[in-house]
């Protein structure tokens, strides 16, 4: 019997120490990454755009307080709350090695990861989070969000730019009408969200000035969602002036965009002949980036086809 007792405490001491953890990290990681950031419409150095001419979105972290977990995943999801996929090949070690991709700022104790999205499109945001892994590749518990979205192209931008402001330009009908002087007057219509476009016309000596405003001008929302905000906000000026031939050019003004992609257009270097745009430039500039001179052609006029119901 004291046979038996002794073998079966042998037994139990062997069981108990196959089935006790040896390291306190090789069970789940229990505490969430501090994610900082996620970059929104923002310029990169040495980044490239994607084919669908969107720039890549970097999301930067923490590793969590009183606990130093071995390695991260990034999980990028078009929802909050739900869909999250994880989007870096491998788990990213914390101790490095870093590349172009994923780094650490000792100095500021910070992880950054550069989301080169090969599908993201323009409109679209996207949901980020971090989670932490063990020395196992284990971890259930995710940090808290950050939206974020990559800069356009300057084409990009001045195609997105255009969608709004074709919408309002093409509320006007003075403008569109046939023949110069059926297109005197003056006239205001309404965004669908918010703001107005102003349009005057006149004779000045022997010139015809024409005049275009908008004043938090806004059609669409972002992903058609009211939640999300509006997609372009737009204020400022453009017109033209042209002789007697109806030659000339457009007014040295700007229009300053805001909402997802914020940013400027500049007109003043576009020609006009026979009293429609033909030659010259448009200064683009999404903020962050320097000022590209785009050509005539890629104006909303080629880009957006006139509505059947102004082609009188």
């Amino acid at each position: 019997m004291f046979n038996f007792f002794r073998r079966l405490c042998s037994t139990s001491v062997i069981i108990f120490l196959v089935l006790s953890p040896v390291f306190a990290d090789e069970v789940n990681s229990d505490k969430a990454a501090l994610i900082l950031d996620a970059s929104r419409h923002a310029f990169i150095q040495n980044e490239a755009a994607n084919s669908n001419e969107v720039y890549p979105v970097r999301i930067t972290w923490k590793k969590p307080d009183n606990d130093t977990p071995a390695f991260y995943h990034i999980q990028r999801s078009t929802r909050t709350g739900t869909g999250f996929t994880q989007i870096n090949e491998t788990a990213l070690p914390a101790n490095g090695p870093f590349t172009d991709v994923y780094s650490y700022n000792e100095a500021a104790g910070i992880y950054s990861y550069i989301d080169r999205n090969k599908t993201a499109s323009a409109g679209i945001k996207y949901y980020y989070r971090v989670l932490s892994l063990n020395r196992q590749g284990q971890g259930n518990i995710p940090s808290s969000e950050r939206i974020g979205w990559g800069a356009l192209t300057h084409e990009r931008f001045f195609y997105e730019f255009n969608k709004s402001y074709a919408s309002a330009i093409y509320k006007l009908t003075y403008m569109h009408k046939r023949g110069n002087l059926r297109k005197l007057g003056e006239e205001t219509n309404y965004g669908a969200i918010s703001g107005q476009i102003y349009y005057k016309a006149r004779v000045v000596g022997l010139h015809g000035d024409i005049t275009v405003t908008t004043t938090n001008y806004a059609d669409y929302y972002i992903e058609n969602d009211p939640a999300k905000g509006p997609y372009f906000i737009l204020n400022g000026d453009s017109g033209s002036m042209a002789n007697m031939a109806t030659n000339g050019s457009m007014k040295p003004v700007t229009i300053t965009c805001s909402g997802m992609y914020p940013g400027t257009v500049y007109h003043g270097n576009v020609e006009i002949k026979n009293s429609v745009v033909a030659g010259g430039t448009y200064g683009v500039t999404p903020d962050g980036f320097p000022r590209k001179e785009l050509s005539w052609t890629l104006g909303y006029f080629n880009q957006i086809p006139l509505p059947a119901y102004l082609q009188e």
